[in-house]
């Protein structure tokens, strides 16, 4: 018995239990083509005030090609009906509401906001880094680079030219000894020839090269430029046994030369005499008899002579000083050996000196003059270093080094306030020569500094092979100490040691202990906040009966390298 019941199209009805999932679906496939149809006959039977969509049906024809839809109106593809409120405005589901103004206000305001947060973050907050280095010193190496140039042996000062980034000049001699492409032959070169290199401080590579017919004794690289408002360019003056040439530090080119035999040591800079806008320089001409010397003014921009005294009556000349009233005093050696003190005016010397201009810029800028060609007479074995208003360093070497008796004495006193100084450490290096050290100091903090300094140690085991009856190959310790001073505490570090080939033919060595007495400087090379310890070392290598002269410029990350060695923290 069935039962059958009406539910008027608002309920259902159950299936017969003999209809299969097949039948069914047929039967759904013909009842939603049956909709379709009547639905695409006449639209309006929908509801006046809704109407039903599929989620991705709407009159825009590009959307519905965007989604994959036909281009028919008909809305029975989806099976999932969504609402639409049949309103012009709100009648495409694709298009965006208009934002009202009082939105895009607040909406900019928000952008705005989020941006000047992250500037006062970044920019404008200070950071406390005085317990910490700085990341990018953290994640750079501690060489940065380095470079070998063969033949040559570097020496003198290192010099760092002003500009983007910061360029190295440096002096030069050549290979004295041996053979460097035959065999040893364990003889000098016959000519001593030597010049001035520069260097990129960017990667080391060798920008330049001035050549001479004999090794530089000295080396200075100034602005000469006495109108300020004139682009500044740095020169190069050179000094050496026949003369004084100058160089242009940027591209290596000489701009003249001093054909007059001139003092080997360098000029003392005054400042514009001859008003050609250019400084001035005071040296020591010596007659072609060389038995006369007598103080001369030269032109900065030309290297032609100005003026010089008329009658000279020294056999040798040391000029000592220059104060406000023109007047130079220089020391007289006579051909006897006696030494006397004697003036001689600017005036005296170039009578075409302008008045009162040239006095005007004498006194203005004689503080800033370089040191006179000879210093004052002083022991030359002691050097005191001022290292902070509260540090001082003493160094003294006593002996000959090599020698049993050579050794270098350093010490550091503190004093603070009105106190008397106390020494807060002293050091003895026996059998080792201390070289000039490279003073780093702490800008924001008085009391923390520190120097890195040089030491050629020999010791008596020491391998000394003889080349000949009178050359000798010797093996020499150069070591490298970091000392960092924290008010009275002091922290020495042995940061390197190397060994050095030296050849000897009696006293003359190559490398020379006084040549390579100044291979360090430290300096902000790259203009970042960090320091940097510029060094050169040279040594012979032997290899396959060839021995080589080399010198290894290498550029350290001296904040870097500090704190790795110390685990103290400079910021």
């Amino acid at each position: 018995m069935s039962i059958v019941t009406e539910h008027g199209g608002k309920g259902y009805a159950p299936l017969p239990q003999s209809m299969s999932n097949t039948d069914t679906e047929n039967e759904d496939e013909g009842v939603e083509k049956k909709s379709c149809q009547s639905t695409k006959h006449d639209s309006t039977t929908m509801q006046e005030n809704v109407r039903f969509f599929p989620l991705d049906e709407s009159k825009n024809l590009a959307n519905r090609l965007k989604n994959g839809r036909n281009t028919s109106l008909g809305y029975c593809s989806d099976d999932i009906p969504i609402m639409v409120i049949d309103q012009d405005a709100n009648n495409d589901l694709w298009k965006r509401p208009h934002m009202s103004f009082l939105r895009q206000l607040f909406l900019a305001a928000s952008i705005l906001l989020c941006l000047a947060t992250i500037v006062i973050f970044l920019y404008v907050l200070p950071c406390n880094e005085s317990n910490s280095l700085r990341p990018a010193i953290k994640n750079r190496p501690a060489l940065l680079w380095d470079n070998t140039l063969q033949g040559m042996e570097l020496y003198g000062p290192i010099l760092v030219i002003p500009g983007t980034p910061r360029n190295l000049v440096m002096m030069y001699r050549e290979q004295l000894y041996g053979d460097s492409v035959g065999k040893m032959q364990g003889s000098m070169v016959p000519l001593r020839k030597g010049g001035v290199i520069s260097i990129h401080g960017g990667n080391g590579l060798l920008l330049w090269v001035v050549r001479l017919s004999y090794p530089p004794t000295e080396i200075v690289c100034k602005n000469l430029n006495m109108d300020k408002s004139r682009m500044p360019e740095t020169t190069c003056l050179v000094a050496g046994e026949p003369g004084l040439i100058s160089i242009n530090s940027t591209t290596g080119l000489t701009q003249w030369s001093i054909s007059a035999s001139t003092h080997s040591k360098l000029p003392m800079l005054l400042p514009d005499i001859d008003g050609d806008g250019i400084a001035d320089l005071l040296s020591v001409v010596i007659s072609k008899d060389q038995k006369k010397q007598s103080p001369a003014l030269f032109s900065g921009k030309s290297g032609s002579l100005l003026g010089q005294e008329l009658k000279p009556e020294c056999h040798r000349v040391y000029v000592s000083s220059l104060d406000s009233n023109d007047t130079i005093s220089y020391l007289c050696d006579d051909s006897n050996g006696k030494q006397s003190t004697k003036t001689i005016t600017l005036k005296e010397l170039f009578p075409r000196i302008q008045y009162p201009k040239a006095m005007e810029k004498i006194t203005d800028e004689l503080n800033e003059l370089q040191n006179p060609v000879v210093p004052s007479a002083q022991n030359s074995d002691q050097h005191i270093v001022r290292l902070t208003a509260f540090h001082q360093l003493g160094i003294e070497h006593q002996g000959t080094c090599p020698g049993d008796l050579c050794q270098t004495i350093m010490n550091i006193t503190f004093q603070k306030d009105s106190n008397q100084p106390r020494m807060i450490w002293k050091s003895y290096g026996p059998n080792a020569y201390g070289m000039k050290p490279a003073i780093f100091t702490q800008i924001n903090n008085p009391l923390v500094t520190g120097f890195v300094m040089k030491f050629w140690q020999w010791t008596p085991d020491s391998q000394i092979d003889k080349i000949n009856s009178s050359i000798v190959r010797r093996t020499v310790i150069e070591r490298t100490l970091v000392v960092i001073i924290d008010a009275a505490e002091v922290h020495p570090v042995n940061a390197s040691q190397t060994e050095i080939t030296q050849i000897c033919d009696g006293t003359n060595c190559q490398p020379s202990l006084e040549l390579q007495s100044q291979s360090l400087v430290v300096t902000d090379l790259n203009d970042d906040g960090s320091r940097e310890l510029i060094s050169y070392q040279t040594s012979y290598e032997f290899r396959d009966n060839l021995q080589l002269l080399k010198s290894k410029v290498e550029f350290i990350m001296l904040d870097a390298e500090v704190a790795k060695l110390t685990q103290i923290i400079i910021s």
